[in-house]
């Protein structure tokens, strides 16, 4: 829910993945005030168990305040997910959050 009258720029990153065989296919897209925005669904394309990919793209949508962005998403198959992946000791590095959603202002 934004505050202020505007454009926003939605952006986000999902990284998903699938358990089971065989090929199948996630979907993103913008839902605003609790309707889908037309033209904003994506397809990933997964192929076969432990398949992993990341959905990174940013949406621009005029809000008013008091109005909500939603990013909606499904699945062909049960068994996709958006993953997280914890941080490691050997080698060392940092956790893979599932999500990363920044939302900003860009415009009266």
């Amino acid at each position: 829910v934004v505050t202020e009258d505007g454009v926003y720029n939605v952006q986000f990153s999902f990284q998903i993945t699938k358990t089971s065989n065989g090929s199948d296919t996630a979907y993103v897209w913008l839902r605003k005030n609790g309707t889908d925005v037309p033209d904003t669904n994506t397809g990933l394309y997964l192929e076969g168990r432990n398949d992993k990919a990341v959905f990174a793209l940013n949406f621009f949508v005029q809000l008013n305040a008091g109005e909500n962005a939603e990013l909606m998403w499904l699945a062909d198959d049960a068994t996709i997910s958006i993953l997280y992946v914890p941080e490691s000791t050997d080698p060392p590095m940092p956790s893979i959050p599932s999500a990363i959603v920044t939302v900003s202002k860009v415009g009266g």
